[in-house]
């Protein structure tokens, strides 16, 4: 059995399973770089999904039945778990099964073995090691023409389970919408989300980080020039603990710092922020539905 995936599959180094991937028809590419690694990612934030796997499925039977729980276990060990055939569950959920036309067993081993409970699609053909070539191919083309078509028909590839919803998939920008959903969950501003992931210098994002973003979410201030509340910067009202700092309203800054994040700089990677994070919770909110990945405004996830 050889399977193919529709988009590259994750390829291991791990000596301990890279004898599964031997199967694996087509291109296998980093863990960090796969359509799969990033499925398995935002189910994993789906606190819909954490809640079904901490009561056994309960409420999201078929998929916990599919995925598993994908919080008590990493990657690796969740995409080579076997089933009781000994199949992997990557090649389950994501594979397309293309079987071998020709299988070559060896000697002593059971009928059990020589045909697996799922693999009943298969012929045994015993051949006398005195028969000749003509002998053999004349009758193997009187057993294949003599097969019922529907037989064929009915143990042909089998789709995967699981398909991409969509093949033009930007895994860079998945990366960055999980980072800055990751960020806003340990309570980072809009602002410091937007600058991080849309990559500005490191200099200048930790110059930002510690001189503006530090100041602002502990004052509760805000400079008049600003001309933004408080919601519009961190997402969320801040209450002013400092009421009698004002002396931050009127600190100078360092005027590159100053001149990078005016206000419309600050707007913009508010705005950036946002999309960023509405495009992972499409995303996370499709995996509960098994659908992978979602665009940035989804027509129909039903």
């Amino acid at each position: 059995m050889q399977y193919s995936f529709p988009k590259p599959y994750p390829k291991t180094t791990q000596n301990r399973y890279k004898k599964r991937q031997l199967n694996y028809i087509g291109v296998g590419i980093e863990k960090e770089k796969s359509l799969y690694y990033y499925w398995f990612q935002c189910l994993r934030r789906s606190k819909k999904y954490r809640k079904a796997c901490a009561n056994n499925g309960k409420g999201m039977k078929s998929l916990y039945n599919d995925f598993g729980d994908v919080f008590s276990i990493g990657f690796w060990d969740w995409w080579f778990e076997c089933d009781k055939h000994g199949t992997e569950r990557g090649v389950r959920l994501f594979a397309r099964w293309q079987d071998d036309p020709v299988r070559i067993i060896d000697k002593g081993h059971s009928k059990e073995k020589l045909i697996p409970p799922n693999e009943d699609n298969r012929l045994i053909v015993s051949i006398s090691n005195g028969a000749s070539k003509t002998e053999i191919f004349k009758e193997l083309g009187r057993v294949l023409s003599s097969r019922n078509n529907s037989i064929a028909k009915q143990f042909g590839d089998k789709p995967p389970k699981y398909s991409p919803h969509s093949l033009k998939v930007d895994v860079p920008s998945l990366i960055k919408s999980l980072k800055a959903y990751d960020m806003k969950a340990r309570g980072r501003s809009l602002v410091a989300i937007g600058a991080i992931a849309q990559g500005m210098n490191d200099v200048r994002d930790k110059e930002f980080i510690d001189n503006y973003e530090f100041d602002y979410r502990k004052m509760g201030r805000f400079k008049d020039s600003d001309g933004i509340k408080q919601r519009d910067i961190f997402g969320k009202k801040i209450k002013d603990n400092f009421g009698g700092m004002s002396d931050i309203r009127t600190r100078k800054r360092p005027d590159s710092l100053h001149n990078f994040y005016d206000r419309d700089k600050k707007v913009y990677l508010i705005s950036h922020a946002h999309r960023l994070i509405e495009k992972a919770e499409v995303n996370i909110n499709g995996t509960e539905k098994g659908i992978f990945p979602l665009p940035h405004k989804p027509k129909n996830t039903k």
